[in-house]
């Protein structure tokens, strides 16, 4: 009876395991920081574009900064001691393993590791929602989802 018990939790553990999506395989779209300052747009074939607002730049005129990048993602992706990432993130000359999650309707990135540095700009943790269209946001250069 206990073996039959055991059999049948081991199966309901794998069947959930399996179901789980994979998140960091299907974050395409466009997302935002609450306050808008950081953008990520998520495209296909591994593409990846991320805006960001700032003071210091060469056109006044200009609310954000492009950098145009890649993404990458399995489980696990990257590491560093027992902390594991499952997306890597390129653009601008930086490079950082992150751990992206769901939690409802918000993506979360966590910071594993980063060259040069992981605490700003595209590598900098974060709290991100989805964003319908990058239209409203006034995005330089567009995106391929709009």
């Amino acid at each position: 009876m206990r073996n039959l018990m055991n059999a049948a939790m081991y199966a309901a553990l794998g069947l959930a395991l399996v179901a789980r999506p994979a998140v960091a395989d299907k974050p395409a779209g466009i997302w935002a920081d609450e306050d808008e300052e950081h953008v990520y747009a998520f495209l296909e074939d591994h593409q990846l574009t991320y805006w960001s607002k700032t003071k210091y730049h060469a056109d006044p005129n200009v609310s954000y900064v492009r950098s145009d990048g890649t993404w990458e993602s399995k489980e696990p992706m990257c590491w560093m001691g027992k902390r594991t990432g499952n997306v890597v993130l390129s653009a601008n000359q930086q490079k950082c393993c992150m751990e992206l999650q769901s939690h409802g309707d918000k993506l979360i990135l966590k910071s594993i590791w980063g060259e040069p540095k992981a605490d700003f700009g595209l590598c900098q943790e974060r709290v991100l929602s989805r964003v319908e269209s990058g239209t409203g946001l006034n995005l330089p250069g567009g995106t391929a989802t709009q």
